[in-house]
């Protein structure tokens, strides 16, 4: 069984979107620091990491925020360099590694999950890592029921989807329990 190293940008992606993939370690790259509350969220992301029962880590990368901004280019030259390192590091320890991130759309269009997803697929690409990707659904999906089937859908034919949906519920009651600070009305919509 490989194990599944997550990537994502912000403390609370984990749960909301990849918690029923069961990662074997989490590489978040900023504290979520966007409202001032990366304090805060790095609390909730380790006592996430602690109810999971898996390891991980909060990075601290000059120039890599939590933000509507895009990343500079030596900035995600930097993450590029200690990505590289940490994946090469668990892959010694590790048979097998897989890498875990979002698709090329970034879920939600958020672009530090765009950006994410562009560093760690090249370094797969490059380092020959298998890379599996959250599949981005289409917008009318998201405000339906009938996503559902078309996710299932999606997972039959053999697309890059990682979520298994006996989990999700275990995803939202930590998401709300868990991430406090960014429990805002809205949310509630989709859970």
């Amino acid at each position: 069984m490989p194990y599944k190293i997550l990537t994502i940008p912000h403390p609370d992606d984990e749960t909301m979107f990849f918690l029923p993939t069961s990662p074997s370690h989490i590489l978040c790259l900023t504290s979520g620091n966007y409202s001032n509350l990366g304090p805060t969220r790095s609390l909730e992301f380790t006592s996430v990491l602690t109810r999971l029962r898996t390891s991980g880590e909060l990075l601290s990368i000059p120039g890599i925020h939590d933000g509507p901004s895009l990343w500079s280019p030596s900035s995600l030259s930097s993450l590029r360099l200690i990505l590289l390192e940490k994946y090469a590091s668990l892959s010694q320890e590790h048979e097998e590694i897989q890498l875990i991130t979002f698709d090329e759309r970034g879920v939600s269009s958020h672009i530090n999950h765009i950006q994410t997803s562009s560093i760690v697929s090249g370094i797969a690409k490059d380092e020959g890592y298998v890379c599996k990707k959250l599949v981005s659904i289409p917008f009318m999906f998201k405000w339906f029921p009938m996503y559902f089937i078309y996710i299932i859908y999606r997972y039959l034919l053999g697309s890059e989807i990682v979520i298994d949906l006996g989990g999700v519920r275990k995803g939202i009651k930590i998401m709300k329990e868990e991430y406090k600070s960014q429990w805002i009305w809205w949310r509630g919509l989709w859970f």
